[in-house]
């Protein structure tokens, strides 16, 4: 348990780190600035909102409203399925179009950072662990 923590520790605060520097502004706005320029965060909120509408039933799959009168075309751009479900969470909450779409994207961001960095049994499964072992002074 000792070395679980132990090796936790740094990934904990390096993830923290990270989510500091790279959503600042988000965290530091209350979660109502999406980083990015507008056209993309326009883009991303209602993409994430479309979906949000179909899980509710009230738009059909394949057809965002922004491609209307022609429907069937979602592959007309990203689709951002399984952003959309974690979203409609937030959603289902009760935050608004802004926050959902910021804290989806910091809890993303957050469990790409364990993901990467934190400590495995086996290395060989993370993309980082051929290096944690020199890192540790163990051969490759």
């Amino acid at each position: 348990m000792k070395r679980f923590l132990r090796e936790m520790l740094p990934v904990v605060v390096i993830g923290c780190a990270g989510l500091l520097v790279f959503h600042r502004a988000t965290l530091l706005s209350g979660f109502d600035i999406v980083q990015a320029d507008i056209g993309d965060s326009r883009l991303v909120v209602f993409l994430l909102e479309h979906w949000n509408r179909v899980f509710a039933w009230n738009a059909a799959w394949a057809s965002p409203s922004m491609f209307y009168p022609v429907e069937g075309v979602l592959g007309y751009s990203e689709m951002m399925f399984g952003t959309g479900v974690l979203y409609t969470v937030f959603r289902s909450f009760g935050l608004g179009l802004f926050q959902a779409t910021n804290a989806t994207l910091v809890l993303l961001s957050l469990l790409l950072s364990v993901r990467v960095l934190a400590p495995s049994p086996d290395p060989e499964y993370w993309p980082l662990g051929k290096y944690r072992r020199v890192w540790r002074g163990t051969r490759v």
